[in-house]
């Protein structure tokens, strides 16, 4: 996710979640945060971590109202990561601050799959994964 995208890449992750929601799975965001490098670091982590903190009570909330798993051992199957120095953006050949949300999946045996720009394929390929574990 970048940071001029944060409306269209918290939808993404949105939709992602709630088609997964009660699947075992671990969703990790990356967020590139590299122009907060610098002094500006801390209030960046801060921001994370709150977004985070929130993003998990919302995903608690969801399941809450489904009726189903809650616990925090479920819920925090969700993650929000800053990548402050590019590394993991260069890991995955993604571009400075994405103009909009990119997404992998990586499988059980640390396979990647993708990148995908849309949900729809995305998550075909998490239902192909599934199937072949």
């Amino acid at each position: 996710m970048g940071t001029r995208n944060n409306e269209q890449s918290a939808a993404f992750a949105r939709t992602i979640d709630e088609q997964l929601l009660n699947r075992p799975i671990e969703i990790v965001g990356v967020v590139d945060v590299r122009r907060y490098a610098g002094l500006t670091r801390p209030l960046a982590l801060t921001y994370l971590r709150r977004s985070a903190r929130d993003g998990r009570e919302h995903r608690r909330a969801r399941r809450v109202e489904r009726g189903i798993d809650a616990s925090p051992l479920v819920v925090n199957r969700w993650h929000l990561v800053g990548d402050f120095e590019g590394a993991l953006f260069s890991q995955f050949g993604v571009e400075r601050d994405p103009p909009a949300p990119i997404a992998w999946l990586v499988d059980r045996l640390g396979v990647r799959h993708g990148p995908y720009r849309e949900v729809g394929p995305l998550l075909d390929e998490v239902m192909r994964a599934a199937r072949a574990m």
